[in-house]
């Protein structure tokens, strides 16, 4: 799989249970419901590569997913910052250029 960059088809195949976020919320709605994935060959694959190998891989910077001590979560704080940053400015500018 690593030499070729092909999985098998079972290897894409998990079980989904959706948990509920809040017991005290309408349990009928999906906003109350988080998918979990319980398994999945490639997360073990993935598990094992990172165990035997992990201190040898190396990652960008801005890489988020599949990383030790990182998530997804981490990324979408970074864009939200970055997109009210660019918000912020973009305002500064349009205010100042308006007053020429």
């Amino acid at each position: 799989m690593i030499q070729h960059g092909f999985t098998p088809d079972g290897f894409n195949i998990s079980t989904i249970v959706p948990l509920v976020k809040n017991k005290r919320k309408s349990k009928n709605g999906f906003k109350n419901y988080r998918d979990i994935f319980r398994y999945s060959l490639i997360k073990t694959f993935d598990l094992v590569i990172l165990d035997k190998c992990g201190d040898c891989l190396t990652t960008d910077n801005l890489q988020y997913g599949f990383k030790r001590k990182s998530s997804t979560s981490d990324c979408m704080f970074a864009l939200t910052e970055t997109v009210n940053y660019f918000k912020k400015w973009y305002k500064l500018i349009r205010t100042y250029a308006g007053r020429q």
